[in-house]
């Protein structure tokens, strides 16, 4: 039986599964909200079209490094989504000192979603790929090789307790 598109769409996920999902869904989600700011009407001033330019490229950029653990540019995207974040906190900020409905709580709210991506940025970036998806290099193939002899060496081993105990 051919495997469902689903199952072929999980499995084309970087793992660990489940948090790229989320992290997808982040970033459609940041997509998405950058796109209904910058499509409303009446237009947004310069600054906040300029935020939301940030977030955009953040969610567009972070879709597919995240779904195929591709963290060299994984990570300039979450920055980007936390630079457009923050931008437009301290825009509602601004804006927002007249009003007392919830004082604080965007601001609030915008810092532990731009804290998120500081994590993830941190996370991944101090590696360019994710273990096992970057080029070849020479280390990188002598680990390999030490990875095998290590190997045939306990297969030797474990082969030659056998015999000593035929």
């Amino acid at each position: 039986m051919a495997p469902r598109w689903y199952r072929r769409m999980w499995g084309s996920l970087h793992e660990p599964r489940t948090v790229t999902a989320v992290m997808v869904c982040v970033y459609l989600l940041l997509t998405a909200s950058a796109l209904l700011i910058l499509t409303d009407r009446p237009a947004h001033d310069v600054a906040t079209i300029f935020a939301a330019s940030f977030m955009l490229i953040g969610g567009i950029v972070g879709v597919p490094s995240a779904w195929s653990g591709a963290w060299w540019s994984e990570g300039p995207a979450a920055m980007s989504a936390l630079a457009g974040l923050v931008m437009l906190a301290v825009i509602d900020l601004l804006t927002a000192v007249d009003h007392a409905r919830l004082p604080g709580y965007p601001l609030t709210l915008t810092l532990l979603v731009a804290l998120f991506f500081v994590t993830r940025a941190v996370r991944i970036w101090p590696q360019m790929y994710a273990p096992g998806r970057g080029p070849m290099t020479p280390t990188r193939e002598a680990e390999i090789r030490a990875d095998t002899m290590v190997r045939v060496a306990e297969d030797a081993a474990r082969a030659q307790r056998d015999r000593a105990t035929d």
